[in-house]
C-alpha cells in the first residue's frame, strides 16, 4: 500500500474498500492497535466501528480481569461461538458467585459451564428459554463441586433434573439452595395473551416430581431448601399442590435429621413460594 504526500506535506493514505480494511484488520487482536487503525480516516473507521465497539469475547472479558484477586462475583453475556480446542478460561482466583445471561444455551454458554471455577459457590442463569437437551447433558458432569446455591428458571430446572443417570455424574453434591423462576413456558402462538395460565403452563408441578425423584435417588444429598419465585396467576396451582407439602415435609425432615452437620437448620429448610403480583 501506498501513502502520498499532498501539497501540505500530510501523509494521505489512497481509499480502499470497506471489505479490504476488514480484512487486513483480522490479523488485530489488541484493542488499542483496532482503534488506531479506526483514526487512519473516516472510511476506515467506518469500516472497523462494528468491530471496535462490539461485546467482548469471553476470553478477551477473562483476559482483562484474570488477575483481579478482589473480584467475588461477575455477570457477563457470552458472546460469539468458541474456537476449536481453545484452552479453559482463565478465572479470577477468588471468585464465587457468577450471573450468566442468555436467551439460548449455545456453545459459548456450554462451554463456561463446563469449566467453571472451582472457586465457586453460587451460580446463577437467568433468561435462558431454550436449553438443548444434548448440551446441557454434556455440561452436567462438569458443575463445580463446591456449588452451594443454584438459580434457574423453570424450562432450564426440569432440563437439569430430566436426565437421572447423568445427574448422578455431576458434582452437585454440595448444592443445599436452589432457586427456581417459573412465570410459565412462553407459547409460540402470536395470540396468545401473556396473562393467560392455561396456555402459558406452569412448569412446577414437573419441577417438584423431577424433584423428589432426584432426592430420593440421593443424586441431590444436601438439597435443604427450594425457593419458587412465580406469577400470581399460578398462585392457586402453588397452594393447592400436594407434592408442594411433602417436598417441603421432606426437606425439613432430612434438616433435622442432619443435626450438628445441618448447613441450615429445620426453620430454614423447606419450599418457600415468592409470588409476584403482576407478571414480569
Amino acid at each position: 500500500m501506498m501513502v502520498h504526500q499532498d501539497k501540505s506535506g500530510m501523509m494521505r493514505c489512497p481509499h480502499l474498500p470497506p471489505e479490504i480494511v476488514l480484512h487486513m484488520a483480522q490479523s488485530i487482536t489488541a484493542q488499542e492497535d483496532l482503534w488506531a487503525c479506526s483514526l487512519v480516516s473516516r472510511s476506515w473507521y467506518t469500516a472497523l466501528v462494528g468491530r471496535l465497539y462490539a461485546p467482548p469475547h469471553l476470553d478477551d472479558l477473562l483476559r482483562s480481569i484474570s488477575k483481579l484477586q478482589n473480584l467475588t462475583f461477575l455477570s457477563f453475556r457470552p458472546f460469539g461461538v468458541p474456537a476449536p480446542n481453545k484452552p479453559s478460561p482463565r478465572w479470577p482466583p477468588n471468585l464465587k458467585s457468577i450471573e450468566i445471561n442468555a436467551c439460548r444455551l449455545s456453545h459459548e454458554i456450554a462451554f463456561v459451564l463446563s469449566n467453571l471455577p472451582a472457586s465457586l459457590s453460587k451460580l446463577y442463569i437467568s433468561d435462558l428459554t431454550d436449553v438443548p437437551a444434548d448440551l446441557l447433558k454434556s455440561v452436567l458432569p462438569s458443575l463445580s463441586q463446591h456449588l452451594e446455591y443454584l438459580k434457574l428458571n423453570a424450562l432450564t430446572t426440569v432440563a437439569f433434573l430430566s436426565d437421572l443417570g447423568e445427574l448422578s455424574k455431576s458434582s452437585l453434591k454440595n448444592l443445599h439452595h436452589l432457586h427456581i423462576i417459573d412465570f410459565g413456558v412462553a407459547s409460540a402462538d402470536p395470540y396468545v395473551g401473556p396473562f393467560d395460565p392455561f396456555l402459558r403452563p406452569t412448569l412446577f408441578p414437573t419441577v417438584l416430581e423431577h424433584l423428589w425423584k432426584a432426592i430420593s435417588n440421593g443424586f441431590l444429598p444436601k438439597l435443604r431448601k427450594v425457593v419458587v419465585t412465580g406469577s400470581s396467576i399460578f398462585r392457586k396451582i402453588y397452594e393447592d399442590s400436594e407434592d408442594m407439602i411433602a417436598l417441603n415435609d421432606l426437606l425439613e425432615d432430612l434438616a433435622r435429621k442432619d443435626g450438628e452437620n445441618a448447613v441450615l437448620s429445620d426453620d430454614e429448610s423447606g419450599v418457600y413460594l415468592d409470588i409476584k403480583p403482576d407478571w414480569h
